[in-house]
């Protein structure tokens, strides 16, 4: 959001939506609160789901996720993946059946798939994929 100089991103089980973590894991309720007031308007300000816009379009991310994550509800990396494709910012989402939230039944081949991603867009520096619909 504040435009750092990057060319790729890697985000692996992202916490995208404070205001549905709360619902997900309320245990984290009291935390929000002392760490930043825990307002609705604070969470929706940490959240990239409320901002997906604000985001350059110019930045490929890989979104990493792992359908056995009691920490991060995997509908919400989704659920981004949603708004990343409304927003024309590229991505790819990938989902690890019944992983944790490190990935760690299939760390090698996570790891593996993000070195994959920084070599196409920063070290060869491959042109960003067609958003735009096409095809015959």
């Amino acid at each position: 959001k504040k435009r750092l100089p990057i060319k790729a991103a890697v985000a692996v089980a992202p916490l995208t939506n404070l205001v549905d973590a709360v619902r997900f894991r309320p245990e984290l309720k009291p935390l929000y609160k002392e760490m930043f007031g825990g307002s609705l308007e604070e969470l929706k300000k940490r959240s990239v789901q409320y901002w997906v816009n604000a985001l350059p379009k110019r930045v490929p991310i890989l979104l990493v996720q792992g359908t056995g994550d009691w920490r991060i509800n995997a509908h919400e990396t989704i659920k981004l993946a949603y708004k990343f494709l409304d927003a024309k910012i590229p991505y790819r989402l990938t989902m690890y059946e019944g992983a944790d939230h490190g990935i760690r039944e299939f760390r090698s081949e996570m790891i593996q798939s993000a070195i994959n991603w920084f070599d196409r867009f920063v070290k060869r520096r491959e042109p960003l994929p067609n958003l735009k619909p096409h095809g015959d």
